[in-house]
């Protein structure tokens, strides 16, 4: 059998996102435990550090399932697992704010943000055609 050298890169990029994966799901866990001394849940540190930073008008939605918080610069909205949203632990607060941080860069117009987000459709549209190739 031979193998493409291409073909060990996409292994190695692989394994490596699932040990990425892997270490975020273990951190979230194990500070999901320990609760904040604010007693803040995830939405109110959110809403707080967006409102500090003068993005009064970027709301906050709840979504299913865990860890699929994520900031979309579209709808400029933040959107928050509800373990995340909900919870008043040091994981849901550090994950809320981690995502108002791409809102933050989204209003100063951070260079490596506006790259990522003119390549995305690029990406998006070549892991689609990735299993036809």
């Amino acid at each position: 059998m031979f193998f493409h050298p291409m073909d060990f890169l996409i292994i190695i990029a692989f394994g490596l996102s699932l040990w990425a994966q892997f270490r975020v799901k273990g951190t979230f866990n194990r500070w999901a435990e320990v609760q904040a001394m604010s007693g803040l849940t995830g939405y109110e540190a959110a809403r707080r550090l967006l409102d500090a930073n003068g993005l009064h008008d970027v709301p906050i939605e709840p979504v299913r399932g865990a860890l699929t918080d994520h900031y979309d610069p579209i709808n400029r909205v933040v959107r928050l697992s509800e373990p995340v949203y909900y919870e008043s632990s040091i994981a849901a607060i550090s994950v809320a704010c981690h995502e108002v941080g791409h809102a933050i860069q989204h209003k100063v117009h951070y260079p490596m943000l506006v790259a990522r987000h003119r390549i995305f459709p690029v990406v998006n549209i070549a892991s689609g055609a990735a299993p036809f190739c």
